[in-house]
């Protein structure tokens, strides 16, 4: 799965341990580095690597993006999607998108998911434009961190 887009300087690449500092610094800022850490370990526990695939994107050595894949039986649910602002415009975002869409495919899934907030129109434009789908109905995610309604965009995959 590692590798180095041409267009770019950035890797994309598997979460490892110790990336925990470089996410907290870059992409969750807000959040104390102990639970940047605990949620590294937990997606890097091998008891969930069936269902859990975790995605960087490392820009001249540094962490500077991530991105998730939770596999619910044939759907997987992209999630955790953040690239630091000083690192977006440039791809990456659509990069890890595209990773974490081949890791799906080699998982047989039949097709993505991933929820944006209403209030992004030019968030669901970029999805749509990779070819996700906006679903008839809206629906409101139960976490607390992101009680805005969110609009369910989907993407069959090839072979399904």
């Amino acid at each position: 799965m590692d590798k180095t887009d041409d267009s770019s300087t950035a890797t994309i690449r598997h979460l490892r341990e110790g990336d925990a500092e470089a996410l907290q610094r870059h992409c969750y800022p807000g959040a104390p580095l102990e639970e940047v850490q605990y949620y590294d370990r937990w997606c890097l526990h091998p008891a969930r690597e069936s269902w859990i695939t975790r995605l960087v994107a490392e820009v001249d050595g540094e962490v500077v993006g991530n991105a998730q894949l939770t596999a619910w039986g044939e759907t997987g649910e992209i999630g955790s999607l953040v690239v630091a602002a000083g690192f977006r415009r440039q791809g990456l975002a659509r990069q890890l998108i595209a990773a974490l869409q081949a890791d799906a495919e080699a998982r047989g899934l039949a097709e993505l998911e991933i929820g944006v907030r209403q209030d992004q129109p030019a968030v669901v434009d970029f999805y749509q434009r990779l070819g996700f789908a906006q679903q008839a109905h809206k629906n409101g995610l139960s976490h607390p961190a992101c009680p805005e309604p969110v609009l369910r965009l989907r993407m069959r995959l090839r072979g399904t």
